[in-house]
C-alpha cells in the first residue's frame, strides 16, 4: 500500500526539476483515476505477489530460523512506529540507528509481560523434545544403521535423522519462550529509557501506569513479532500478506473518494526553496515553517494556517 501511494500520489507530484506541477494539484479526477488502475493491477497480480512474499521470506528466514529457532519469537519495529518515531528531515542512518538502540530496551519491557503458563508449557515441552533428542543421540552413538530406518511416529513415516532434526528445532523454539531465572526488570523504566532514543511517550501512558496491560497492549503495535501464530498475537509476516489482500479495496473503494482532500493537503503545505526545491512545510525549519507550524512547547508561536494544512 506504501508503494502504491506513493507511485500514485508523490511520483507523478514533481516534474523533471522536482517542481510541483500546478496541473497535477488541481486534477482530482486524475488521481482518481490512477488509484482506480492500480487497484485493478493490484488484484490480478496478488496471487503472485503473495508467492513472491512467501518465497522472499523463506530465502530471508528460514536459514536464520534453523540455525536458531529461538529468532522466531523476536520482534522488530513496526512500518506504523517508525513512521510515528522518524522526525522531519531526519537522514535514515541515523534514523535506523536510534531504532537499534532503542530494541534492546524495548525487548526488555516486552519480556517484562511474559505469561508464566506460556512458560509451564515451554518447560514441559522443551523437557519433553531434550529427552527424545537424548534418546536418539544415544541410539546413533550405539548404532549408527538405524538412524537410516523408516519408523512411523506422529502419523508420518520418516528416519531417525528426520526426527532428530525435528526435536532440536522444537527444543530451540520451546526455550525461547522460556521465562530467564531472575530477568527481573522495572518495566517503568524500561519504557523510559526506550523513549529516550524513540522521544515517544503519549501522555495517556503516564497518566496510566507504565507497566499496564493496556499500555503494553498498544506498544506491542509498535514492536511486533516477525512470527506469530493468527488469532493470538499480530506479525509482520501476517500483517504483509494481509495487505496483499486489503490493497485493492483501498485503491478502489477508500482512497478515491479522499482524493480532493488529498490534493488540497499538498497544495497547502507545499512551499518552495531556492536550495532543495518543493518540500513539505512541516519539514520547513526557517522561521516562516516555525510561525506556521510551531508550538510554545519549543519556543516558536504558532499562527492559523490556511483550510487543509492541518490535514483536516
Amino acid at each position: 500500500l506504501e508503494w502504491n501511494i506513493r507511485y500514485c500520489v508523490i511520483e507523478p507530484l514533481f516534474d523533471s526539476e522536482y517542481r510541483v506541477d500546478p496541473r497535477v494539484l488541481g486534477s482530482p479526477h486524475l488521481l482518481q483515476r490512477r488509484l482506480y488502475i492500480m487497484g485493478l493491477v493490484n488484484l490480478a497480480l496478488s496471487p503472485f505477489i503473495v508467492m513472491f512474499i512467501l518465497i522472499y521470506f523463506a530465502l530471508k528466514n528460514l536459514q536464520r530460523y534453523h540455525a536458531d529457532p529461538r529468532t522466531l519469537s523476536t520482534r522488530s519495529w513496526s512500518l506504523y512506529a517508525k513512521y510515528t518515531f522518524r522526525k522531519y528531515n531526519e537522514l535514515p542512518h541515523r534514523f535506523q540507528r536510534r531504532l537499534n538502540k532503542a530494541l534492546p530496551w524495548a525487548e526488555k519491557y516486552v519480556s517484562g509481560f511474559a505469561s508464566p503458563l506460556l512458560s509451564i508449557i515451554a518447560r514441559f515441552a522443551a523437557f519433553i523434545a531434550s529427552a527424545m533428542l537424548a534418546v536418539l543421540i544415544t541410539l546413533w552413538i550405539l548404532n549408527e544403521q538405524m538412524m537410516k530406518l523408516d519408523f512411523y511416529l506422529f502419523g508420518m513415516t520418516r528416519n531417525l535423522y528426520w526426527y532428530m532434526g525435528m526435536f532440536a528445532m522444537a527444543l530451540g523454539v520451546a526455550r525461547s519462550f522460556i521465562i530467564q531465572q531472575g530477568a527481573t526488570h522495572d518495566s517503568g523504566q524500561m519504557l523510559v529509557s526506550c523513549a529516550a532514543y524513540t522521544s515517544y511517550l503519549p501522555a495517556r501512558w503516564r497518566h496510566t501506569r507504565l507497566s499496564s496491560p493496556e499500555v503494553y497492549q498498544e506498544f506491542t503495535e509498535l514492536l511486533m513479532l516477525n512470527v506469530a501464530v493468527p488469532g493470538v498475537q499480530r506479525s509482520i509476516f501476517l500483517q504483509e500478506m494481509v495487505g496483499v489482500v486489503t490493497t485493492p479495496f483501498i485503491l478502489w473503494w477508500v482512497l478515491p473518494s479522499k482524493a480532493h482532500e488529498i490534493l488540497l493537503f499538498l497544495r497547502n503545505c507545499t512551499v518552495e526553496k531556492p536550495s532543495v526545491k518543493a518540500i513539505c512545510s512541516f519539514a520547513d525549519f526557517s522561521n516562516v515553517g516555525f510561525s506556521r507550524h510551531g508550538t510554545s512547547r519549543f519556543g516558536t508561536e504558532r499562527h492559523d494556517s490556511p483550510p487543509g494544512a492541518d490535514g483536516g
